[in-house]
This record gives C-alpha cells, sequence and structure tokens, in this order.
C-alpha cells in the first residue's frame, strides 16, 4: 500500500515536473515570436533583411562583384547635387534652343563660363565679367526674334549668368530712370512734349563690382526740344 501511494506521488511529480517545462518552452517561443515581430515593425535590418529601394539600390547595382556593397539606407545627397554648376545648367537650357544660329551663340557663352569657372570670386578677371555682360546684352536684343518657348529659356540662360556675375561680386545696373550718376547717354534726340530727359534705349549695361562702379550704364536720352 506505501509503494502505490510512492509510485502515485512520483508519477504526479514528473507529471508537474514536465508540465512545467512545457510552459516554460512555449513561454519562451511566444517571447521570441514577440522579439521578432517587434524588430520587423520597427524596421530592424539585422531582423529580416528587405532589398533596399531608391538611390543606394541604383547605386549598388552598378557596383562589380568583386567590390563590397554600400550600407542599406539612401545615400547623403551633396550640394553640387541639389544645385548642378553653372555650366552644366547652361548646357541643359541650350539644348532646347531649336533655333541653330541662338544656340550655337549660347554654346559659346556657356563654354567660357566653363572655362572661367574655376576663377568664380575676386580673381575672376575684369574682362570675362565685361565679355560676359554684353553678351546677356545681345541676348536680350535676340529675344525681340523669339517668343513663346524660345524667350523663356532665354531668359532663364540670362538668370543663370546673372547668377555666375553675382558669384563675382557683380551688380548689374540697367535701368529704365536716368540717373547720370550711374548713366552715361550715347545720344540726345530732340523730343517734343517732355520736359526732362528720358531713356529711349539701352546700350550696354553698367557694372558695380564689390560696391565699385566700373563703367556706367549706356543709354539713348529724349531731351527736351
Amino acid at each position: 500500500m506505501i509503494a502505490i501511494t510512492f509510485l502515485t506521488m512520483s508519477i504526479k511529480g514528473i507529471l508537474s515536473v514536465t508540465a512545467a517545462g512545457l510552459v516554460l518552452v512555449v513561454g519562451g517561443i511566444w517571447l521570441i515570436r514577440r522579439k521578432i515581430s517587434r524588430r520587423i515593425a520597427q524596421g530592424d535590418e539585422t531582423a529580416v533583411p528587405t532589398p533596399t529601394v531608391g538611390r543606394s539600390s541604383i547605386w549598388n547595382s552598378k557596383l562589380p562583384e568583386n567590390q563590397n556593397a554600400e550600407p542599406a539606407g539612401e545615400l547623403p545627397i551633396t550640394p553640387s547635387e541639389k544645385i548642378a554648376p553653372p555650366a552644366v545648367r547652361l548646357a541643359a537650357v541650350t539644348e532646347r534652343i531649336t533655333d541653330s544660329d541662338l544656340r550655337e551663340f549660347m554654346e559659346d557663352i556657356t563654354t567660357r563660363v566653363q572655362e572661367e569657372g574655376p576663377d568664380f570670386g575676386e580673381a575672376t578677371s575684369l574682362g570675362f565679367i565685361e565679355e560676359l555682360v554684353d553678351r546677356m546684352d545681345d541676348l536680350r536684343a535676340l529675344l525681340k526674334k523669339h517668343q513663346g518657348q524660345t524667350t523663356k529659356d532665354v531668359e532663364l540662360f540670362r538668370h543663370t549668368l546673372t547668377e555666375v556675375l553675382s558669384d563675382c561680386g557683380v551688380e548689374l545696373i540697367h535701368s529704365d530712370e536716368w540717373d547720370p550718376s550711374v548713366q552715361r547717354a550715347i545720344a540726345k534726340e530732340p523730343t517734343p512734349d517732355i520736359h526732362a530727359p528720358t531713356i529711349l534705349r539701352f546700350g550696354t549695361t553698367g557694372i558695380r563690382r564689390d560696391a565699385q562702379l566700373v563703367r556706367k550704364q549706356e543709354v539713348v536720352l529724349a531731351v527736351p526740344q
């Protein structure tokens, strides 16, 4: 009788231990699955590797097989990628011009900017600056022969040239109000019914560099008769 009782208690003990072990195993599996799910939800790359979409995946696809791939994630965008150099932007606009003579003229300007580009700043020669301003004046005159998208493209081209000149410390003087301190009359035409000199036409654009007047704007004046 005592032996049977002892055997029954032993079997119950074994079953209890086994049940406790099963509970621990199941609980451990549940915790592991929960941790993995949480990592996936948070985008943890160490949990489940996923292919990267975007600039990094395109970059990696071009690497030779014997080189290591770039780390997953977006590559940093450099300032040069955000804003292309002036010569690149000028060339992009020029490609849209259908008029062959105008396109060739703009290509020549783009080449000059490319050649002088590394010297933008105080070291930039005054000769290059005056040349660029004169060509901008030529482009303004050429605009009269065009319209529509071509006009917009040329204006964008001229705007980029203005940025180049600004990098050289240059301010353009192009005003439609007569001011002899910054303008020079290259011709005067007596005109009735006016009481003060009035600008009729524009010549070359004036230049101020580092707050110093380099050359005056040239204009044709209408003067009282």
